[in-house]
């Protein structure tokens, strides 16, 4: 905050929105308020987006300059930053006018997290032309860093409302000025760009080192596929977005890019090539012509990423990659031979399927973002009327998938700890676990999905009701299996009693609702080697477990009151604590 006030430009008001810090940011923010009166407007800080797009969002929409940059924490500004800026503005308006959309942006000084210069350019340091400025190159690569850019009045109220599949709020500002406006760089660092160990954005260096791993990771589905679907869905928003004032080549570009997947694999490559949709450097598109003309329903896409992944890890990673072997062993093991059990061993209680309850709540609740930890056949990922993600190491895809939808093939673990903020790119509003049936890896999905989430997001975990103690071995041998996720319910319960949990008598294995999550608790990772040492005791279901005593059935009118009241959350009307209040009240009386 002081570099900002520190400018040699000085005629600047600063627009602040918290997204629902738990240290003592608003305590600073107020004292800063005192000091510059009249400079800073600080938005509810009680209203919780869950993500960096949606979060800068807010601010376009409430922001009413001709000019807008934005600003992220933990940056410094150099004193030139906005003179410079505006400089570049002026000239790009007086040789276009006001009612263009334009864009500025300059390079950057790339720091470590004590603001010790690592090297005196960005762009340089990690290998990017900032002359790529066309919708097609701009649709494949971001080159305008969003806290070193300048926006005038003409391009963020063009770009305003941000839409949700937008990668993040600066790659969807330069697409915009590239439609419909100009781009001018500025070849002069103008801020000290921290470079964090853990930046989920972060910079890196081209050297040795990153090309060979990049060489490895040209060939693996996962990374590069993922965020090509991200950049798909962007496309797509575009043109929902701006399509009838979109000139007929704009349009051809971004429907190659948003319909990429429908194509045959042979084809990809030469769409890419023929509308301009590379990245720069050799390398990259080496990665990105592999990855597209890989991926596909043959067996070689089956295997061949998995095989790359693995010398990637046994080269860079082989730790991991024994863990990745253990897990998979694990699974295996769990799922050879799947006998049948006994008459009495099969049976199936519930009042509704699980798959018509998950059915209703998705209309009720009216998701934009929807998570399936999970997939098997595919059949609950095919109810998301969204963007859907869905994880899972072995997906059996039979159902109709709409084109929303995109599978993951990892572990969930390794998807929560790589890849999850990348490729989901804001906050889910709906998650169901239905993973491994093994209490800790459902519990460890439950804390990676409550990090993600926000307090208006809805978890749902299945098969908690076993219906027979047969279904609750930990080691498979019914066809009906629920593993120990029971004990999920307990553990809530007992370490998280601040969340609202509502039992369902679904058919056939019951499901659990939990509400009111906090990303910001950290008590189920500090008690989990506890919880897993005294949860992990073997114990069958207790009888009030098999007899379903706690479930409510999914007919009830306390599931509309729930996602009537997560919709109010999310729009800002409520916070998680009255939710859950509420929530509670309403049981009471049910």
């Amino acid at each position: 905050m002081d570099s900002l006030f520190a400018q040699t430009f000085r005629d600047f008001a600063i627009l602040i929105s918290d997204d629902g810090s738990t240290d003592a940011t608003l305590s600073i923010l107020a004292d800063y308020k005192q000091r510059y009166p009249g400079r800073i407007r600080i938005l509810d800080p009680h209203h919780s987006t869950g993500s960096a797009r949606a979060n800068f969002a807010r601010l376009i929409d409430f922001a009413t300059a001709d000019y807008v940059m934005f600003c992220d924490h933990d940056d410094v500004w150099l004193p030139n930053k906005i003179a410079l800026s505006l400089e570049k503005m002026h000239w790009a308006e007086n040789e276009h006018g006001p009612q263009t959309p334009l864009l500025v942006h300059t390079d950057l000084v790339v720091t470590n997290s004590a603001l010790e210069t690592v090297h005196p350019s960005y762009m340089r340091y990690s290998s990017i032309d900032p002359a790529r400025h066309s919708l097609a190159q701009s649709l494949m690569q971001n080159t305008a860093v969003g806290c070193a850019t300048l926006m005038n009045r003409a391009l963020y109220e063009r770009a305003r409302p941000f839409p949700s599949e937008a990668a993040i709020h600066d790659c969807w500002c330069t697409l915009v000025a590239a439609t419909f406006g100009k781009i001018y760089y500025v070849d002069e660092s103008t801020i000290l760009y921290r470079r964090h160990k853990n930046n989920l954005i972060g910079v890196a260096k081209w050297n040795i080192s990153l090309i060979v791993t990049l060489a490895l990771k040209t060939v693996m589905a996962t990374d590069i596929l993922m965020s090509l679907v991200l950049k798909s869905l962007q496309a797509k928003a575009l043109l929902t977005a701006y399509a009838d004032v979109m000139t007929s080549e704009q349009r051809k570009t971004a429907a190659a890019l948003a319909d990429l997947w429908s194509l045959r694999r042979t084809a990809r490559v030469l769409v890419l090539l023929r509308h301009g949709l590379l990245m720069n450097r050799l390398l990259r598109n080496v990665g990105l012509f592999v990855a597209v003309s890989t991926y596909g329903t043959s067996r070689r896409s089956f295997w061949y990423p998995r095989l790359m992944r693995a010398i990637y890890l046994l080269l860079r990673k082989p730790k991991a990659l024994v863990i990745r072997f253990l897990t998979h062993a694990g699974r295996v093991a769990s799922r050879t031979v799947q006998q049948s059990g006994t008459a009495e061993e099969e049976v199936e209680n519930g009042s509704m399927s699980y798959w018509r309850c998950l059915r209703r709540i998705h209309t009720q609740l009216e998701p934009s973002l929807y998570l399936e930890i999970g997939v098997a056949k595919g059949n609950s990922l095919a109810l998301a009327k969204c963007r859907a993600v869905g994880v899972d190491p072995e997906p059996q895809i039979t159902a109709a998938l709409p084109s929303t939808a995109s599978v993951v093939k990892t572990t969930s673990d390794h998807f929560f700890d790589i890849e999850a903020r990348t490729i989901l790119g804001s906050t889910p509003d709906f998650v169901f676990i239905d993973g491994l049936h093994h209490f800790e890896q459902t519990l460890r999905d439950f804390i990676h999905v409550e990090l993600l989430a926000a307090p208006h997001s809805l978890i749902i975990v299945d098969d908690i009701f076993p219906n027979h103690q047969a279904q609750a071995e930990r080691e498979r041998r019914t066809q009906v299996w629920t593993g120990d996720t029971w004990k999920l319910h307990a553990i809530l319960e007992k370490y998280r009693p601040d969340l609202y949990l509502l039992a369902l008598d679904t058919r056939p294995t019951g499901l659990l609702l939990v509400a009111g999550l906090d990303p910001a608790s950290r008590l189920l990772w500090d008690s989990y080697d506890s919880i897993i040492e005294v949860y992990g005791r073997h114990c069958g279901p207790p009888r009030e477990v098999l007899l379903r005593q706690a479930a409510f059935p999914p007919k009830h009118s306390t599931l509309s009151h729930v996602a009537e009241l997560l919709k109010k959350c999310r729009d800002g009307k409520l916070r998680a604590p009255e939710v859950v209040r509420r929530l509670r009240a309403v049981q009471a009386l049910a």
